[in-house]
This record gives structure tokens, sequence and C-alpha cells, in this order.
């Protein structure tokens, strides 16, 4: 169970993620965005879509994170969480789908990727100068 936010924490823009029932901050959710629009974990990224997606969200006045590992925490975990999902429902024959099974294989190799693709994520965010808006 998440915790309610402090007043101090009212103040700032908190995105509730029905993935993690919690508050993020705006900076983990442009780093998941940034992640998730790159397919950064499949097997030929799309790149190429974030400084697309950085750039507008600095026209728009959002302030860009210095990059750093920890955006990506909450990222990770929803990653972990997914494949265990999609695992329970491929092996648990009394799970009734109305889709057919995932490919465990293909999800476990996204996975593996994780840690070789953080670098990626943050040379992406880099490109852009942190902290300012657009």
């Amino acid at each position: 169970m998440w915790e309610i936010p402090t007043e101090a924490e009212l103040d700032a823009v908190v995105e509730l993620d029905w993935d993690v029932a919690g508050p993020w901050s705006a900076a983990e959710e442009l780093a998941a965005t940034v992640a998730e629009w790159t397919e950064i974990l499949e097997d030929q990224p799309r790149k190429e879509l974030a400084a697309d997606l950085l750039r507008g969200y600095a026209a728009a006045g959002g302030t860009l994170p210095a990059p750093e590992p920890g955006l990506f925490t909450t990222w990770l975990v929803k990653q972990v969480n997914w494949t265990m999902l999609l695992a329970r429902r491929s092996l648990d024959a009394s799970c009734a789908q109305a889709e057919p099974p995932n490919d465990l294989d293909h999800l476990m190799r996204r996975l593996r990727r994780a840690p070789e693709r953080l670098p990626v994520l943050l040379d992406l965010l880099a490109c852009h100068e942190p902290g300012k808006p657009g």
C-alpha cells in the first residue's frame, strides 16, 4: 500500500499509475515514457523517438531531469511485475484467457536486456539540457 503524500508533496505535480498504484514523480514518468516509446528492451529499439519526445515535453513547459539511473527504478519494477503476471497466465492452466499465451522466452529476453540498455536510456536523456523547460 502506498503512503498518503505529505502536505509539502501535495504542492508538486503527482501522477498515479495503475501498474504501481502509487504516486510517481514527473521525472520518473518521463523516463518510463522514453523507455516505453523507444521500445528499449526490444531487438531493434527506436532510439530516434526519444529526441522528439523530450523536445516536445520541454516545449510544452516540462522540466527535463538530469539523467540518473534511479529515474528508471519504478519502470524496471513494472517490467518484472508485468513479466510475472504474463508468466503466471501462460503457465496456469486454470487461467481463462481471451488471448493466446505470451512467449515466455521473448519476455525473459527483454528482462535480460535491461542492464545493458540502462546506459542507452541515460544517454538518450543526457542529449537534452536538464533542468530547463522548453
